[in-house]
């Protein structure tokens, strides 16, 4: 399963990097995106993940989750019809039990990052960061890189 042929298209929200919080605005934002959408597959940041506790990520995390509650729940009311998402895999887990090749779609990982504005200053450092992860995880399912993922199940 290649990730890069489930991507369909690219939603940016606008909100100022450093102030994303769990607020019920944002919910019914991302809810209403998932209901326009209907994605089968949501990724997000894992905002239990232990000793990560940058805001924003934590926020996204946590707003992603509920809102894939609220697009599933018939009862409430929005312009699109509800819509249940069927897996979630969240990144950056300190619990993964998902592991997916990255072999040949590495290079366009890190340039992905790299051109992400806060993060392009990093680099070098963030390509080594990458690979170092990515073959740690490798081996433990079956590729010589991977990136890792905690994989649930929505029960609706």
């Amino acid at each position: 399963m290649q990730w890069i042929s489930w991507v369909k298209s690219l939603t940016f929200l606008r909100h100022e990097d450093g102030e994303l919080e769990e607020t019920l605005p944002f919910r019914h934002e991302l809810a209403r995106i998932i209901r326009r959408l209907q994605p089968r597959v949501l990724m997000t940041h894992d905002p239990w993940a232990r000793y990560r506790i940058h805001p924003d990520h934590r926020a996204v995390g946590f707003t992603a989750l509920a809102a894939i509650v609220e697009a599933g729940n018939q009862m409430i009311r929005g312009d699109e019809p509800a819509w249940k998402v069927d897996e979630v895999f969240l990144f950056q887990s300190d619990q993964p039990d998902h592991g997916e090749d990255i072999t040949d779609t590495v290079d366009l990982k890190v340039a992905a990052i790299c051109a992400h504005t806060s993060q392009s200053h990093f680099g070098e450092a963030t390509k080594e960061r990458v690979y170092t992860w990515a073959q740690a995880a490798g081996p433990k399912y079956g590729y010589q890189l991977a990136e890792e993922f905690k994989h649930l199940v929505p029960r609706h």
